[in-house]
């Protein structure tokens, strides 16, 4: 069934308050602003359930620009990064790829390889990294983390 009928905004385009009564009933100023404004959010006329809630005004919607999401890669999509470059193995069998040249931060594991590689990357999952040297590549991590254990070691050493 077809409904003949107009929206009614276009149906009161040309009429001086819109079919409201009077002039402001339109607009945000009928409803006291957009958004938090007319919520007593400032000066005395705090109300009491906002004194009381602290996540009112938590920023709850901003996020930092500093904290972007790493650029990733699957293990999967490696023979085609390859393939698209046009790489070839070295003398010693190796395909190098340095991802941090091709744009990626980090490398994933999903999926599977059998080509033997050296990659330079920012960094891994371990997963990522033990599937490449179960195939006899490396894995060269430029953003190595020393981890706490390793850390004491080397600090009694140097004593």
């Amino acid at each position: 069934m077809v409904v003949r009928k107009k929206k009614k905004t276009t149906k009161m385009l040309g009429r001086r308050y819109r079919g409201t009564g009077h002039r402001n009933a339109t607009r945000a100023g009928h409803r006291g602003g957009r958004g938090l404004a007319g919520t007593g959010k400032r000066a005395d006329q705090k109300k009491p359930s906002i004194w009381k809630n602290k996540k009112y005004f938590s920023g709850r919607d901003f996020k930092p620009t500093h904290f972007k999401k790493p650029v990733t890669i699957n293990l999967r999509d490696l023979p085609i990064l390859i393939e698209n470059k046009g790489l070839t193995p070295d003398k010693s069998g190796f395909i190098t790829l340095d991802l941090t040249s091709e744009g990626f931060d980090k490398l994933l594991g999903k999926g599977n390889i059998n080509l033997k590689l050296k990659v330079k990357v920012a960094s891994a999952t371990q997963k990522a990294i033990d599937k490449i040297k179960a195939v006899g590549g490396e894995v060269e991590l430029l953003n190595a983390n020393i981890d706490s254990d390793e850390f004491e070691e080397n600090a009694e050493i140097e004593e």
